[in-house]
């Protein structure tokens, strides 16, 4: 039997996408704070990219979230954690506190990195619908997993990150020998070869084609029961009472940490966060 995770063990981080220059991580850091989450930015230098990714117009998210975290993971294992839970930077809010989240999860048995879903099946070679089918008839309804937002033992997300790593070298050559491609038809693999340069710096790209094989390192919490997603409208968290929103159309269940997949206005992310988690009239 696997040990739990707890407060001990268990390591709550983030990273900012871009310089934050807006500030924009103030929003879930002061969430974390009011729930006394010993929530972590790892810093390190910026120094020179991986060599291939010298020359690109994007943000790349795999060196930035991926890449240079790992050697965080590395030594939080050799500190002695167990678990880490990532949150994007930018438009995640804690709305329970560190215990509550760890006990959930606990209760869950989850076997491998728990994702984050999305509410609608969004995948990256977006022209390829089989492609999101075969995931939701693996996963479920709202399958489809979005990387901001996870958790797991800290051995799964590095051999995870390792593969995604592996996964994307093979992507930058060309080379489609590596056993994950085997997976995909050759309509998909004529799509990634294609779209190359729009895909090739997202780390959720490369969960999803891994996602696609039925990876055993990758679940979705597509119940909402921990990790909870939600668009275009702010739910009403407060009370943990059953989960009610401004619009009809949006679930979050019993999730206790969110994840918006577009960034609201300021003022009114804000005034949400005021009002419906910290409980500021």
């Amino acid at each position: 039997m696997k040990e739990q995770a707890t407060l001990d063990n268990t390591i709550f981080y983030s990273v900012a996408k871009y310089p934050d220059l807006n500030n924009v991580v103030r929003f879930i850091k002061k969430t974390a704070d009011y729930f006394a989450i010993a929530l972590q930015f790892p810093i390190f230098e910026k120094g020179d990219l991986h060599p291939n990714h010298q020359n690109h117009d994007k943000v790349d998210y795999v060196d930035i979230k991926i890449r240079r975290i790992l050697p965080f993971l590395e030594q939080w294992k050799t500190d002695g954690k167990k678990y880490a839970l990532y949150a994007d930077a930018r438009d995640v809010v804690f709305v329970d506190t560190a215990q509550n989240i760890l006990d959930t999860y606990n209760n869950m048995n989850v076997s491998g990195v728990l994702f984050n879903a999305d509410d609608f099946c969004k995948t990256w070679p977006c022209k390829q619908w089989q492609y999101t089918s075969k995931i939701v008839n693996q996963y479920g309804g709202h399958g489809v997993i979005n990387a901001g937002l996870f958790i797991g033992m800290i051995d799964d997300i590095i051999e995870l990150f390792n593969q995604i790593l592996e996964l994307q070298e093979r992507f930058y050559h060309n080379d489609f020998s590596y056993y994950v491609f085997k997976h995909f038809n050759e309509a998909l693999i004529n799509d990634i070869a294609q779209n190359k340069d729009l895909y090739k710096n997202d780390d959720e790209y490369y969960i999803q084609l891994l996602q696609y094989t039925n990876s055993q390192l990758i679940q979705t919490d597509k119940d909402k029961l921990l990790l909870g997603w939600f668009r275009d409208c702010f739910p009403l968290v407060h009370d943990r009472q059953p989960r009610r929103t401004y619009c009809d159309h949006t679930y979050i269940g019993t999730a206790k940490v969110l994840h918006c997949s577009r960034f609201m206005n300021t003022i009114c992310w804000d005034a949400w966060i005021n009002e419906e988690i910290l409980r500021i009239k």
